[in-house]
């Protein structure tokens, strides 16, 4: 188990010294698309574009199957550290397959291996492309981070279940509705309301991976929440709809480990 723990803490710092050569997601999605067996789909992405080949041969690639059982209890990995702020600026989005919100100004970050990651956009796949113990969710949000010279390359996931509303998209329900009933591709967005986020950052995985969108960039650092939050139909309902593509699905298959470790934060027992 030591060589594990060795071997894990090695391979994410020879990671994270590695720049980036295209570390931005795709802003326009229109070029690929989800349909499996499809030429633009996924088994393809790397073909469509010479830039796009890390999506075919790459080998530490996301989205990855997070099993309890499997994954690597690492107690040196304390709580998440969210630094974002309270209440930024952005501007709600369609790229072509899910509903982006890009930030205009500062919106924090995320403290990792004294780096602090800030945070860039966040975008929506339906269903969850992560799955847990082999399980997928009707929803998952990315958080995407990078270092200030972009040479390094973080991403949050959660993971969402039907039930109760989200607070944090109900605060977006309006912008939703504007873009999927005025067909348009933005709508600003004068406060963020980042708090109703409400992450449980006391527990989650964490494994090397890669971006699931094209170029599928490698030599990420994935934070992937364990508990499951809950999301409305309407709103998820809202999400297919802003995204102009016919409520398809937009999530990624499940990439084979190659022998990665997932990391998990060690169960707290209760008081």
């Amino acid at each position: 188990m030591k060589t594990m723990i060795i071997s894990t803490f090695f391979t994410i710092c020879i990671l994270l010294s590695i720049p980036l050569a295209s570390a931005q997601e795709v802003e326009d999605e229109h070029p690929f698309n989800y349909k499996v067996g499809d030429k633009k789909g996924p088994t393809n992405w790397g073909k469509l574009n010479k830039t796009w080949a890390k999506c075919n041969s790459g080998q530490h690639q996301s989205p990855v199957d997070l099993s309890v059982k499997k994954a690597h209890v690492d107690a040196t990995m304390g709580v998440l550290n969210n630094l974002y702020s309270p209440e930024p600026k952005g501007v709600l989005t369609t790229r072509g397959h899910d509903v982006e919100v890009k930030f205009l100004e500062d919106a924090g970050g995320v403290q990792m291996f004294s780096d602090i990651f800030f945070l860039k956009q966040m975008h929506w796949h339906m269903p969850s492309e992560h799955t847990i113990n082999g399980k997928r969710y009707p929803l998952e949000l990315h958080l995407i981070h990078k270092t200030p010279d972009n040479s390094k390359l973080s991403c949050t996931g959660q993971l969402y279940d039907i039930g109760k509303p989200d607070e944090f998209l109900a605060e977006l329900e309006h912008h939703l509705t504007v873009l999927s009933k005025k067909n348009l591709k933005e709508k600003k967005i004068n406060v963020i309301d980042m708090e109703k986020l409400n992450f449980d950052t006391d527990n989650y995985f964490r494994y090397n991976g890669s971006l699931t969108v094209p170029p599928c960039t490698e030599g990420v650092v994935w934070n992937v929440f364990k508990n499951i939050k809950t999301v409305s139909k309407h709103q998820l309902n809202l999400l297919k709809t802003a995204a102009h593509d016919l409520g398809h699905e937009n999530a990624r298959p499940i990439q084979p480990l190659n022998g990665r470790v997932v990391d998990v934060t060690r169960e707290k027992k209760a008081d």
